[in-house]
């Protein structure tokens, strides 16, 4: 497998770097003078060890901003590696793990949705894919990832930031050097809620992240750096999403299940798809 077949590498400086693929979901990639840190995993579909190897050769450590399967799925690219995820998100990591699960995971990614404001679904699997190593790959040891925990690279610091919401163990990096957020999925446009998502904690990190002192954030699915001024649009979503008011919209992954959106107060459905502020929130009916 040629990880150039699946995925780009799009240089932002010459030691941070960012990893594209049609999974839809960006990792970051940090070079240090004596340590690499490879923020997520996605879901682990093409070689995405090759890709990372292919700009260093430094010792690695990979951090999940969440137990999210398009996240932490490539986990098991990178044995020797240590792996660091908040405990909080553990089980969910570890159920993404069942060889049923992942088998299913290959199914659903021969029909993706890319998102909400569209009808068309995508096969995102590379045609070389060794599915049974896939499905039979296992859970890797993780290491806990703590508030104000922070990575050493040699002249990047990077500073662990808990941002529950998304998922119950979310966490965001900020780079100490740019003050620069990397946020995962912990804020978005269009915010999910899934699963053990709590739109209480959700806005509690909001008030914290707009306290706290950062220039910008990375968002995991946005193609474009947001600037902090937005935090005060996505606290305003979460103001103003009538958890009595929803629609049903067919989910990203199986267009049989239905997730519940909640709108903010003025906006409709596809404004989702402008950038700069959020439109809606959505809860996952699975989680119900």
């Amino acid at each position: 497998m040629d990880w150039k077949n699946y995925y780009q590498i799009i240089p932002y400086t010459d030691h941070i770097f960012r990893i594209a693929s049609p999974e839809g979901v960006f990792i970051e990639l940090f070079v240090g003078s004596h340590h690499a840190l490879l923020l997520d995993t996605g879901f682990g579909f093409g070689d995405l060890k090759g890709a990372v190897r292919s700009v260093t050769s430094l010792p690695l450590i990979v951090v999940n901003t969440h137990g999210h399967l398009d996240h932490c799925n490539g986990n098991h690219l990178f044995p020797g590696y240590p792996v660091y995820m908040n405990e909080n998100d553990w089980p969910m990591y570890r159920e993404n793990f069942d060889p049923q699960q992942r088998k299913d995971t290959l199914e659903q990614a021969q029909h993706k949705r890319m998102d909400w404001n569209s009808e068309n679904y995508a096969n995102i699997l590379p045609e070389d894919l060794d599915r049974e190593n896939y499905i039979h790959a296992g859970t890797r040891e993780l290491r806990p990832l703590n508030e104000g925990m922070v990575f050493d690279l040699g002249g990047i610091t990077l500073k662990t930031i808990e941002v529950p919401g998304h998922t119950p163990g979310s966490c965001a990096l900020l780079h100490e050097q740019t003050s620069e957020l990397y946020i995962g999925d912990a804020a978005n446009a269009h915010m999910v809620l899934s699963f053990s998502g709590s739109m209480d904690n959700y806005k509690n990190t909001l008030k914290k992240l707009k306290a706290l002192d950062f220039k910008r954030m990375r968002l995991s699915h946005d193609t474009d750096w947001k600037e902090k001024s937005v935090i005060n649009d996505f606290i305003d979503c979460v103001e103003n999403a009538d958890p009595d008011n929803y629609t049903l919209v067919a989910s990203l992954f199986d267009p049989d299940i239905k997730d519940y959106m909640y709108i903010r107060r003025g906006y409709k459905a596809s404004d989702g798809a402008k950038p700069g502020f959020a439109s809606f929130i959505v809860k996952s009916k699975l989680g119900e």
